[in-house]
């Protein structure tokens, strides 16, 4: 299923690059998320170390190249975003998928950024970590700034990654084509995701 899910996404993605989606919303602190470090771990495997002002640190960042990026080097590429589970990490999807096979054959940039160990994909409140604003504004613009990422992006996640992902989309109207969420609760208010008292032996 995830073979089919991500070949999908590749094909929509190249389908329908020339319709681009919208643009990042502004993040109202104006300030933007710097690459301070690039790791090479093969010819198109990226670790990033992105200099986050909404988190107040430095948070890593995964990266495929998309084949053809050192044969066209004034191309844009269509972007899938790809988000990890909430006991895990960036490195989740290459260690745990074959994504960089998949993508071999696909002129898509993919990008995994790290979220937290159960961040939620949310902006705390009272000053806490503002994991939505880096992943739908910070990372979008850096990759569109650095990497000539084109505005054509899709995100998928697993567990708390899609709940991550579909809650981008739905508050972020028009920013991503198409999102997929994997073994993840929809609905955080539904009775079986809410935490329940165990009653013992009265």
């Amino acid at each position: 299923k995830f073979h089919v899910l991500c070949l999908g996404l590749f094909a929509a993605l190249l389908s329908t690059q020339a319709n681009a989606a919208g643009r990042a919303p502004a993040d109202p602190q104006g300030a933007q998320a710097q690459i301070t470090a690039v790791r090479a771990l093969d010819a198109r495997t990226r670790d990033l170390t992105v200099r986050s002002p909404a988190m107040g640190m430095s948070i890593p960042v995964r990266v495929i190249l998309p084949p053809s990026w050192d044969s066209e080097p004034s191309a844009t590429f269509p972007v899938l975003y790809m988000l990890h589970g909430g006991n895990d990490d960036y490195t989740s999807w290459t260690r745990e998928t074959d994504i960089e096979a998949l993508s071999r054959d696909a002129d898509v940039l993919v990008v995994m950024p790290d979220a937290g160990k159960a961040g939620y994909y949310s902006d705390w409140f009272a000053g806490g970590p503002r994991w939505e604003t880096f992943h739908t504004d910070q990372i979008v613009r850096l990759m569109e700034r650095e990497y000539p990422a084109s505005p054509s992006r899709a995100r998928v996640g697993l567990s708390m990654g899609g709940f991550g992902a579909l809650n981008y989309a739905a508050r972020h109207r028009g920013l991503f084509r198409y999102v997929a969420s994997m073994h993840s609760y929809a609905d955080l208010h539904h009775p079986a995701a809410s935490p329940r008292p165990r009653l013992g032996p009265h």
